[in-house]
């Protein structure tokens, strides 16, 4: 990771996998740190893309296919899963409703990554404050039944992370879908109908590396650090942030 100077907040190494992080205490410095990543980044025509995290996990940034509780797996677990989610997506969902509402390409797989299915991308956003509020908050899981519930908490750890990405602002290849020769993006609010809510209210995007890799940490350009209970203050208890 290449971290960019900041005129606001200090540096410090982060004791989860000594992962140096910009560590930032206001809004304002936050709203400038990002303001120039962004003016950087637009210097190189690249795009800059946040993902909230409640903590660092070792430096590894590993989508949830490709993952097995704290384990990332070997090449060859790797390849397998990727081969068994290939072959169930190719017969998945070919029907009219899928042509009417869903772009083409691979928007199928980064869809159902909002519905729970494990996937070899990572949910990204465009804007900070969905990736704050996922930084600040947990998300547990309840069985009921044959139905599973997901319901978010405010975190109980001290410090939460927004990590930042980029990527190559290149022509798009499809509704919604572009690439570059490190990763490939979709932008879930061109790709699908909104009659899929949740990637429309959480500004949905998704990224992934090219190049079969299972640790996409090579993606992040910087990481900033935040107190939890700060962001959550920040974020107050709108109906939107809910």
């Amino acid at each position: 990771m290449s971290t960019i100077h900041r005129d606001v907040g200090h540096f410090v190494c982060d004791p989860d996998g000594g992962v140096p992080v910009l560590h930032l205490d206001e809004p304002a410095d936050l709203v400038r740190a990002i303001g120039k990543l962004h003016y950087l980044c637009a210097l190189e025509n690249r795009a800059v893309y946040f993902c909230g995290q409640a903590g660092l996990y070792g430096g590894r940034l590993v989508p949830s296919l490709l993952r097995e509780a704290n384990r990332i797996l070997a090449f060859e677990e790797a390849v397998a899963r990727r081969q068994n989610l290939e072959g169930y997506l190719s017969g998945f969902w070919d029907n009219d409703y899928r042509r009417k509402y869903v772009a083409d390409g691979p928007c199928v797989e980064a869809l159902l990554q909002h519905y729970g299915l494990k996937t070899t991308w990572l949910d990204v956003v465009d804007t900070v404050w969905p990736a704050l509020w996922f930084s600040s908050h947990e998300i547990c899981r309840e069985e009921e039944g044959s139905i599973s519930r997901f319901l978010s908490r405010p975190s109980a750890q001290e410090f939460c992370y927004v990590l930042c990405l980029s990527t190559g602002k290149n022509p798009k290849l499809g509704l919604g879908y572009t690439a570059d020769e490190d990763c490939e993006v979709v932008d879930l609010r061109k790709a699908v109908n909104s009659v899929f809510v949740r990637p429309h209210c959480l500004h949905g995007c998704l990224m992934r590396a090219v190049d079969g890799r299972t640790n996409y940490w090579n993606l992040v350009q910087d990481v900033i650090r935040l107190r939890t209970d700060k962001v959550l203050c920040w974020l107050g208890a709108s109906a939107l942030t809910s």
